[in-house]
């Protein structure tokens, strides 16, 4: 067993031995800094730090779409009405070529947009001259592909101009129809109601759609008929 004696034996002559101050009664946890922040605090802190952060999140997000918005509306997008346009556009105009002839400075062949009027035809012949009757043609009239237009001299009667030209299926009266071969009363009625059913006929075979009317009176109308 240790005594004082041997321990002393143990040191070193001249040395001293000098014990840890082992009566220092320090608590260790006086030395550490202490949160006096009740716990209700500490979580109210907590919490408005998570809201900021969701707050900066979704400010960013808001932001990003709106740049996104903002360039996709700056897209050029093609707008329908430019394509209708351009459809027109590129679209043939439909022509009609009217005879005119009588008092007019320039007689001959005229060629008019479909729809034009009679007024139109004399206009293109170079204008009726001063001594026509003009006056007794219904100007306001729509042309008829081929027909005939005889402007009058005063003294001259003409009970129907182009009278002689070719029977419009589109715009003729049920009597006016009869005058084609092939055409009677019942033929006239039911191209008057297809007409009025369908819209004007775009060609002359269309009349095909009558019913009644087959390839040989389609051959009859040829020269007689137009549409």
């Amino acid at each position: 067993m240790a005594t004082w004696a041997g321990a002393k034996r143990l040191v070193t002559p001249g040395e001293r031995w000098e014990f840890p101050d082992i009566d220092d009664h320090t608590d260790y946890s006086e030395s550490q800094p202490e949160d006096d922040s009740p716990p209700i605090r500490r979580s109210a802190r907590l919490l408005i730090s998570g809201l900021i952060g969701v707050a900066v999140i979704g400010i960013a997000l808001v932001a990003a779409g709106v740049v996104w918005d903002s360039r996709t509306e700056t897209q050029a997008i093609p707008s329908s009405d430019t394509s209708t346009q351009e459809v027109a556009a590129t679209r043939t105009p439909v022509l009609v070529v009217v005879h005119v002839s009588g008092a007019v400075a320039t007689p001959g062949l005229v060629q008019l947009d479909e729809g034009a009027r009679v007024i139109e035809a004399i206009d293109a012949a170079g204008g009726a001259t001063d001594d026509s009757a003009i006056h007794q043609l219904n100007l306001a009239r729509p042309v008829m592909d081929g027909e005939h237009i005889v402007v009058p001299l005063v003294g001259e009667t003409v009970e129907q101009a182009g009278s002689d030209g070719p029977i419009s299926l589109s715009r003729s009266s049920a009597e006016r129809l009869q005058e084609l071969p092939g055409v009677g009363p019942a033929i006239a009625e039911r191209i008057i109601r297809w007409r009025e059913e369908n819209g004007p006929f775009r060609a002359l075979e269309d009349v095909l759609a009558v019913s009644g009317i087959g390839e040989a009176t389609l051959e009859r109308l040829q020269g007689l008929a137009v549409p």
